[in-house]
């Protein structure tokens, strides 16, 4: 009997060794972002819940840090604006994770994002047998803090207005993936002819098709200069191959890279030789 009895308190244990965690915006708020609705059918917001490891504190002024210490629990595709409520599994707690850490909610709508959090966030131990009930992380203007972006409203219908007054914060190359859910660099799934690579070395978003980046190509005397998104040459390492045919291409070639205002600049030599086509190429760094 004392061996049954052994049995079946190890395997109690061992049942509640992850926690459910219940977050998303109580019944009054909204969600509303400043860019342009994505095309029909394409969610218009994404929600990470998550937190930040190495006791790092987000700021406005280190942005280009944050994902270095993002770690993503769970997300929500929000298809259009209104309150949500979505469940993540909290299966340790280590690093950003921490028992009695801060937890967070990163909102992405396009290229502009949304931070929040409150003092009521806090991870719960996931190896907690004795009560594993579920916390609710609930977004609601009384008790939560916008670090980046906006929170408005009277009580009866809150707005959290998604930020464009300044970049986003920048993507390491192991966080992209992690952060919008994909485990593939050569996907693409917006469907707007850009692979998870190409949306990573163009700061665009992978799920959503309205975001797409834009890369601009121009005479500079005898030779081109394309014109890519801030920070392209700091996320990959680029280079330029041409074809006449489209079905050889060639590469090698020199390029003269520079930067001016928001954009990162390539020069390299054209070809006198009639139609030439150009495509860049990524490779991570």
């Amino acid at each position: 009997m004392r061996s049954i009895l052994t049995a079946l308190i190890v395997a109690a244990t061992t049942a509640h060794s992850a926690v459910n965690i219940n977050w998303g915006t109580s019944a009054e708020s909204t969600v509303s972002a400043a860019a342009a609705p994505p095309p029909s059918g394409a969610p218009q917001q994404y929600f990470f819940l998550g937190g930040f490891a190495d006791g790092f504190t987000p700021t406005a002024a280190n942005r280009a840090e944050w994902f270095t210490h993002w770690t993503t629990v769970g997300s929500k595709n929000l298809f259009s604006s209104g309150f949500f409520n979505e469940s993540s599994r909290l299966e340790s707690n280590s690093g950003a994770t921490a028992i009695g850490g801060r937890a967070y909610v990163w909102g992405v709508a396009g290229n502009e994002w949304v931070l929040l959090t409150s003092d009521l966030w806090t991870w719960p131990n996931a190896n907690n047998p004795i009560n594993p009930i579920a916390p609710s992380f609930q977004i609601s203007r009384a008790t939560t803090e916008a670090l980046f972006g906006t929170i408005s409203g009277d009580g009866s219908a809150v707005t959290f207005a998604i930020s464009n007054n300044a970049d986003a914060p920048s993507v390491t190359s192991d966080r992209f993936l992690e952060l919008f859910n994909q485990d593939d660099w050569a996907a693409d799934p917006d469907k707007d002819g850009l692979n998870n690579l190409e949306e990573f070395a163009l700061a665009g978003n992978p799920l959503s098709a309205a975001s797409r980046p834009s890369i601009l190509l121009a005479p500079l005397g005898a030779d081109y200069q394309l014109a890519f998104p801030k920070g392209t040459l700091d996320r990959v390492a680029l280079s330029i191959q041409r074809s006449t045919t489209l079905a050889q291409w060639q590469g090698g070639f020199p390029i003269t890279t520079s930067r001016f205002s928001n954009r990162d600049l390539v020069s390299f030599a054209g070809d006198s030789g009639g139609r030439t086509f150009f495509r860049a190429v990524y490779t991570l760094r």
